[in-house]
């Protein structure tokens, strides 16, 4: 207590060790509330519905998804396949020849005939002089 008279100020003092027990339960509960609320978000009928907030802008969409998959990874939780739910979204965007053309990739996958490159290796293949012409959809024997 400090003060004198009629005006005391009391000062509480918290114990530290309670303090930190009350920490990691907020952010234990925070953590798996995040998680799985971010796992709802990849998932389909989610997706499509990020597709029509964005105005089917596939660039903003891109970005929020992989927003999603970085904040799991910062977490380490095991990243879902979610090629099934990308085409989904896709298929409900408002362009229509994107719509054909992520149809045209999503038989190649289901077929099993597409090979998805990064940009490093197509950058690789163009210093080599071997890369295909831009716009070519590049195939992959079944077996790689």
């Amino acid at each position: 207590m400090i003060g004198t008279g009629t005006t005391a100020v009391t000062y509480k003092r918290e114990d530290g060790v309670l303090m930190l027990y009350h920490l990691i339960q907020l952010i234990a509960v925070d953590t798996k509330t995040t998680v799985s609320s971010i796992l709802w978000l990849l998932m389909g009928s989610q997706m499509c519905d990020t597709m029509q907030d964005v105005g089917s802008d596939i660039q903003e969409f891109n970005k929020r998804i992989n927003m999603h998959l970085v904040t799991l990874r910062a977490r380490r939780i095991e990243v879902p396949i979610i090629v099934t739910a990308l085409f989904e979204a896709y298929q409900s965007c408002e362009d229509s020849t994107f719509v054909s053309y992520i149809g045209c990739k999503e038989e190649q996958h289901k077929d099993n005939t597409i090979c998805w490159m990064k940009k490093n290796d197509v950058a690789k293949m163009r210093q080599a002089g071997t890369a295909p012409a831009t716009g070519t959809t590049v195939y992959c024997p079944s077996s790689l």
